[in-house]
């Protein structure tokens, strides 16, 4: 019989993800032809757990259920929804946990982040110890790697599309902007934007601004004949 630890998670991830019971029967059949977690074998349920992940990234928006579990972690913590909000937008470009545009890797970051927030309050003695939850749970289920997150790839693409603006044509496409990263990085090969690491991406973000303000002084100091 499979463990209660991991039939527990997969229970959690289910919930989670949004998927409703006849579609997480469905899927249980479909990837290990069982109809209940209990037959898993480890192997299948970390399969199961992977199919889960995948089917709630396809969905766009996070389901009522993320948004409660995510404003009940927020009071935990001692945050009101607009500092919430702040903390989201700083994640992934967006206030607002009921926005169309967020997907699942979103939330788990978001709660990676209101959990360190949350034990870093414990410490102190600015909000009390929850009963009955895992402080640890989200950063152990997503360990952070240090990769660029969402807001921050967008910046460098909203960067390098006002780039282009000064660029002429042959150089307005993403290999161009590949390898300005890499000289930027002094990289050995060029990578798309959105493998750089987190210190990567504001210094590519730095660089593109110079560039930008040395290509607006240049167009302002040339004299047209």
């Amino acid at each position: 019989m499979l463990a209660r630890n991991l039939i527990a998670r997969i229970h959690i991830e289910a919930n989670n993800s949004g998927l409703k019971k006849e579609d997480y029967h469905k899927l249980l059949f479909r990837v290990a032809n069982v109809e209940s977690s209990t037959q898993l074998s480890e192997r299948q349920a970390d399969a199961v757990i992977s199919a889960i992940k995948s089917e709630a990234e396809k969905r766009n928006g996070w389901k009522p259920r993320q948004c409660q579990l995510w404003r009940k972690y927020l009071k935990m913590a001692g945050m009101n929804e607009q500092a919430g909000g702040e903390l989201l937008y700083k994640i992934t470009g967006y206030m607002s946990p009921e926005s169309p545009e967020l997907v699942q890797t979103d939330y788990d970051q978001s709660m990676v982040e209101i959990e360190s927030v949350l034990e870093d309050r414990i410490e102190s003695a600015q909000v009390a110890m929850p009963g009955d939850v895992d402080l640890r749970f989200w950063r152990s289920r997503n360990p952070r790697n240090g990769t660029a997150n969402r807001r921050e790839v967008r910046k460098i693409k909203e960067l390098w599309d006002e780039l282009c603006g000064y660029l002429e044509p042959c150089n307005q496409n993403l290999d161009y902007l590949f390898g300005f990263c890499a000289h930027t990085l002094r990289l050995n090969r060029a990578k798309p934007v959105e493998e750089l690491k987190e210190l990567e991406a504001h210094k590519v973000i730095e660089a593109l601004k110079q560039r930008i303000a040395q290509e607006k002084k240049k167009l302002s100091t040339e004299v047209p004949f």
